[in-house]
């Protein structure tokens, strides 16, 4: 493998590790504070539904862009093209949600 390929498949596997990282972050529970005891009878509505639509409509096509890749098929250049041009415009959006909201838990955005 030439060591331009190495390099630029590293990055794109490390932004898509970032980018799965956040969004799983997003989907946890982890703000003590919003938790509700006996279920979610209580809970509250996120803050922000819409940021949450867009949020989950990111993890989607991120999901659905690799989903070749869950059958042990590596995409071939044009799939991969497609999938770096999705990861930089994600980590864009990403990178600009965490600037203005910081990081988007639960209560801003929700469970899932």
């Amino acid at each position: 493998m030439s060591e331009k390929l190495y390099l630029m498949t590293r990055h794109t596997f490390l932004r898509a590790l970032m980018l799965a990282f956040a969004l799983v972050c997003v989907a946890s529970d982890v703000s003590a504070q919003t938790r509700t005891p006996k279920g979610d009878a209580g809970a509250r509505p996120p803050l922000n539904e819409k940021l949450r639509r867009e949020l989950l409509c990111m993890y989607e096509a991120e999901q659905a862009a690799r989903a070749t890749m869950q059958d042990g098929v590596w995409p071939d250049a044009a799939e991969r093209r497609e999938i770096e041009s999705l990861d930089a415009a994600n980590t864009k959006r990403l990178t600009e949600i965490f600037r203005r909201h910081g990081f988007p838990g639960v209560r801003l955005v929700g469970k899932d």
